[in-house]
């Protein structure tokens, strides 16, 4: 092999790879957002904090749906 082609497919595997980071990154920040924020938030017992965290909890499921229903985009 080819010294380009070797190179070629060292970077495509460390293409590979960073995508796998990235999503282990997004679904790390999903799980603090859905359910640890909100638990926090009930937690504190402050009408504004539950507030917030009934208005997250809803914006996600929003979201949720919005991006199951709508398959192409953001």
């Amino acid at each position: 092999m080819r010294f380009y082609e070797i190179f070629g497919a060292v970077c495509d595997y460390l293409g590979v790879l960073v995508r796998f980071i990235f999503v282990i990154i997004a679904v790390i920040k999903i799980f603090a957002i859905c359910i640890v924020l909100p638990i926090y938030l009930f937690s504190t017992n402050h009408p504004v904090a539950i507030l917030m965290s009934i208005v997250l909890i809803a914006a996600v499921i929003l979201l949720a749906v919005s991006k199951f229903t709508h398959r192409g985009g953001i």
